[in-house]
């Protein structure tokens, strides 16, 4: 940035307008600005401050405070500031906050502070401006883009007024950082640290979720890690090899105790079989004596079996005898009622005939009844199934509901998980930011704790500093009265020695000292001399004070450093720490276990977040299938409304075709029946009226001829039955039977002697058979022992429970096995993609922690560019510094750190060449530390330029520091700032100092006046 124009009115001293115009210096680059104290001087470095950012070169005072007492109350404080930037041209015009007369009625009013930006040639006429900002605040960002400094930074880079001029070189390592940031543009490197950070958390995040869910598989396989789950494993494996062994033992004691259980209860069978045996046996034997009062029986009963057919033929043929005896009588009688039956017959069938019309109007009734019968059972059919129809769309309607009310209570839960999740995951996000809180927290009360220590080695060191301080002013004292006394005796001596050399002078002879023969003035002796040894001990006193003032002076800059080392750590962390080194020890330790207790707090919501996730699967897969199934049954319940509008369809068409009163199928049949009973009645007594006349006809010719049969069929039968009677009597004689009462006792009927046949049989059948029963059981059962079942079937019981048990454990270590194989493959897996993402971590957390600044010198990789920045700057700094300060004096940055917590690598020291010792800038004189930073400025300003995207600093401005230099470092100064503008950059001095007017032949001339004051330039 180089100025062209600056033009203030009311500002400061200047109560008009006053225009300083750069061009008018033509080609001289070095100017100086001169005047009495007072006048304005740094009023045109304020000027150009806050025409820029709104801000003076002095923090004490704001643009406000710079309206000049001079100008009336209509003037209006305001400044123009024309500058280059690159190829570009830019005007700044700022107006501060001011107080302005009212344009109506008396009084005054507050003027609000107004800024704008211009740029000429943006547009198709070059010579106009364009605005590219207006607003202070919009302002002030793009004058900020522009230059690339802030306010702050101007002061120290560009503008060094008074009291400022030392920051650049005092600043601490975090400003410089921010300076040098802004000038060298190194954000290439920022994003290469960035990516660095990213690309290690992105991995630490991949090694922590890895971790988490080794962690999982180790909690769901309930183990510590994976050899404890291996050990499981191979325990489980032996432990169901013993298992399997025992197991097989035990299913062949089952086996064996069923084989010996089997054959005792063979051999109960075998003992039960034989007293069974033997005492149906002896049953059957008690039961022989009546077996043979049967067989006696038995025979008698065959006897009497053989006159069986005589005996009823005799029987039948007298029954027959009678029963046609007595039927001829009834013949006779039958005749006559038939006789009379048939008039009487005759006579109905001729009155049912006359019915016939009424039969007829029976049957025609009856025909259209039954079609409507018919139709009756179609409408029943349709009711029917209008009725099923109903039923069973209800009952769909009621699956309906219930699974509908089922999908409502698993959507309401899974609403409810759902919340509770995303309640727990609100909170688990939060995991990071409350770890980094309480990390940060944990930081903060660590740093507050260092904090407190520094304060306290502050306080030691300042102390010391105290006493060193008064050593050196104590040595700096004796060291001046050794001198005076060593000045004294010197000059006694070397008068004593010219007073020697001028006794010893012979006239004509030249001087041993000048050569002269001529001796106008030899010395005189004028009181008493020092001598030589006088001398010497006065040497040697100033030496030894020499050294002890070099001794007190070095401990004295140790202490100086090491206070400033103090103050500096204790100012850098305060300022780090800001509000924070304020705060109680134990508010911080409040806060740091607050924060810890909500970092724990959202580490559980995320393990609930995943249990709640898998309930919310379940419950998806739940209304997955209830939707599904509601789907299927709102499809049934929309055939069954289908099928029962289809039903009641044809229902209602089909009870349109049938008379209300006539709708009911039992109306109807009733109806029919009462006809089918009419008409039946008269068709059936048509009906028997002519069979009973036909019936009629045909018995009184039948009992004609049955009486006149009967008749003759009576005369044969008595004739056989005097036959049979003979011969039945004679066969009785013949078997045994003296009479038929005896016969009759004797005589059985055939089914009963069948029976007895049988059961005499069957006795002896089953008596042969109980004998050989009972050999057999006997043979079988002799000379085995009663065994005892209960015990056996208890021992075998036992044996069956151990087998089950250990089927039981077999079948629980199977499954353990499987369970932990499947754990173990999982564990594998991660295992292998956690090694791979730890190996990666492991590069890339380094890479990262040591570009971030994590290293033993706390050195970040930006801080690394910036450092060998600085060495440059510090280097082209030196040989300035070098040059002015007679070469006592070099810069150089120390990568060592300051602070305990702090980083390294952007401090700078000084090096005395005199004392061979490095020591903080803070220690130099006013005259040296103007010089230091005199000389950092210029060689910031060099090593800018020379860096490929650096910003160019045009443009120098040095308010005052001159007056503190002696003659000859002034003249090394100058000749550093006459080398400086070689360069083409602008360089302008603010002093009073008169020895710089007479050097400086461009000047700023500033002359205070009643009226304000005003400047003009000069050049010759």
């Amino acid at each position: 940035m180089k100025p062209i124009k600056i033009i203030v009115t009311a500002f400061g001293p200047y109560a008009g307008t006053q225009v300083v115009d750069f061009n008018e210096l033509g080609g001289h680059s070095l100017f100086l600005v001169h005047g009495p104290t007072g006048a304005g001087k740094t009023t045109v470095l304020d000027a150009i401050c806050f025409a820029l950012y709104g801000e003076t070169t002095s923090t004490g005072r704001d643009g406000k405070n710079m309206r000049s007492h001079h100008c009336s109350l209509g003037e209006e404080t305001k400044v123009v500031f024309e500058f280059a930037l690159g190829d570009g041209v830019y005007k700044v015009e700022r107006w501060p906050e001011q107080e302005r007369p009212r344009q109506r009625g008396q009084g005054t009013r507050v003027q609000p502070a107004a800024a704008a930006l211009y740029q000429k040639g943006v547009s198709c006429q070059d010579e106009e401006w364009a605005v590219l900002a207006s607003g202070v605040n919009a302002v002030n960002e793009k004058v900020e883009s522009l230059l690339g400094f802030t306010a702050a930074e101007f002061r120290q880079v560009v503008v060094l007024p008074q009291g400022e001029f030392r920051k650049l070189l005092t600043a601490s390592s975090r400003e410089r950082q921010d300076i040098l940031e802004t000038l060298f543009h190194i954000d290439e490197y920022s994003r290469i640290e960035e990516a660095l950070r990213e690309s290690a958390a992105e991995a630490k995040k991949q090694v922590e979720k890895l971790s988490q869910q080794r962690g999982l598989i180790l909690q769901a396989a309930e183990a510590q890690d994976a050899q404890e789950l291996e050990a499981r494993r191979h325990r489980h494996e032996m432990e169901l090899k013993e298992v399997a062994e025992a197991l097989g033992k035990a299913a062949e004691e089952v086996k064996r105790r069923q084989l010996v259980l089997n054959e005792a209860q063979k051999v109960e069978e075998k003992i039960k079989e034989k007293e069974e045996a033997e005492t149906a046996w002896i049953q059957l034997e008690s039961q022989r004596p009546q077996m043979e009062a049967a067989k006696r029986e038995l025979e008698q009963a065959r006897r009497a079996a053989a006159l069986v057919d005589l005996e009823e033929a005799v029987l039948s043929r007298r029954k027959e005898a009678a029963r046609l005896k007595q039927a001829v009588e009834n013949s006779d009688r039958e005749l006559k009622t038939a006789r009379e039956k048939k008039q009487s017959a005759d006579q109905a069938l001729k009155s049912r005939l006359e019915q016939e019309p009424e039969r007829e109007e029976l049957r025609q009734k009856l025909g259209w009844l039954r079609d409507l019968l018919e139709k009756i059972e179609l409408l029943q059919n349709a009711r029917q199934a209008e009725n099923q129809a109903f039923a069973v769309l209800k009952k769909a309607e009621v699956r309906l509901d219930k699974i509908q009310k089922k999908v409502a209570d698993i959507e309401t839960r899974r609403e409810e998980v759902m919340k509770a999740r995303l309640a727990a995951l609100e909170v688990a996000a939060e995991a990071g930011t409350r770890e980094k809180q309480y990390r940060d927290w944990e930081e903060n009360l660590q740093r507050r704790q260092r904090l407190e220590e520094l304060r306290q080695e502050l306080s030691s060191v300042q102390e010391s500093y105290q006493t060193a301080e008064l050593a050196l002013s104590q040595a700096q004292e004796g060291l001046n009265r050794a001198r005076g006394r060593y000045k004294e005796v010197q000059d006694s001596w070397v008068r004593a020695q010219a007073v020697v050399l001028a006794n010893q002078l012979v006239p004509g002879r030249p001087c041993p000292v000048c050569g002269s023969v001529e001796h106008p003035a030899p010395a005189q002796a004028a009181g008493e001399f020092q001598g030589e040894d006088a001398l010497r001990a006065a040497e040697r006193e100033w030496q030894r004070a020499e050294t002890g003032f070099q001794r007190a002076l070095k401990e004295f800059n140790s202490s100086s450093a090491q206070k400033n080392t103090a103050e500096n750590r204790v100012r850098d962390l305060e300022a780090e720490l800001g509000n924070v080194a304020k705060t109680d020890i134990q508010r911080l330790q409040a806060r740091v276990v607050e924060a810890r207790r909500l970092w724990q707090e959202a580490l559980k919501a995320s393990r609930d977040a995943g249990s709640l996730a898998s309930e919310l699967r379940e419950l998806e897969r739940q209304a997955g299938q209830a939707k599904e199934e509601a789907s299927r049954i709102e499809k049934a319940v929309k055939d069954a409304q289908a099928k029962w509008e289809t039903a009641r369809a044809v229902r209602e068409e089909r009870e349109a075709g049938v008379p209300p009163e006539l709708r009911e199928k039992p109306v109807i049949e009733a109806e029919i029946r009462s006809v089918q009973t009419r008409l039946k009645s008269l068709n059936d007594a048509l009906e028997n009226a002519r069979k009973d006349a036909e019936e009629a006809g045909r018995d009184a010719a039948r009992a004609e001829a049955m009486l006149q049969g009967l008749t003759n069929e009576l005369e044969r039968t008595d004739t056989r039955l005097r036959e049979e009677e003979t011969r039945f009597y004679s066969r009785l004689q013949e078997n045994g039977f003296p009479d038929l009462h005896s016969y009759h006792h004797a005589r059985k009927a055939l089914e009963e002697i069948a029976e007895m046949e049988q059961a005499v049989s069957q006795f002896e059948r089953a008596l042969h058979t109980a004998k050989e029963r009972y050999e057999r059981a006997r043979r079988a059962a002799e000379g085995l022992p009663p065994p005892d079942l209960p015990a056996l079937a208890a021992e075998l019981e036992i044996a069956r429970n151990r087998w089950e048990q250990l089927e039981t454990k077999k079948i629980e270590l199977e499954n353990g096995i499987r369970a932990d194989q499947k754990w173990l493959k999982a564990l594998l897996k991660v295992d292998e993609k956690l090694e791979k993402a730890e190996a990666e971590y492991g590069v890339l957390g380094r890479l990262a922690d040591v570009a971030s600044g994590k290293n033993s010198l706390g050195l970040s990789f930006r801080r690394f560019v910036l450092g060998a920045l600085l060495d440059d700057v510090a280097l082209a700094a030196s040989e300035r510094l070098k040059v002015m300060s007679r070469g006592r004096y070099q810069l150089r940055r120390t990568v060592e750190r300051t602070r305990a917590r702090g980083a390294a690598g952007l401090d700078l020291v000084i090096f005395d060449a005199y004392t061979g010792l490095e020591r903080s800038a803070a220690t130099l004189s006013g005259g040296e530390s103007f010089l230091a930073a005199l000389s950092l400025a210029l060689g910031l300003a060099d090593v800018v330029e020379s860096y490929a995207g650096g910003i160019r600093l045009d443009t120098i401005f040095v308010d005052e520091g001159f007056g503190s230099l002696d003659p000859e470092t002034l003249d090394l100064a100058m000749d550093a700032l006459i080398d400086l503008q070689l360069s083409g950059r602008l360089v302008g001095i603010i002093s009073h100092v008169p020895e710089l007017k007479e050097r400086i032949p461009a000047r700023l001339e500033i002359r205070p006046t009643e009226k304000g004051s005003t400047a003009r330039f000069v050049v010759g």
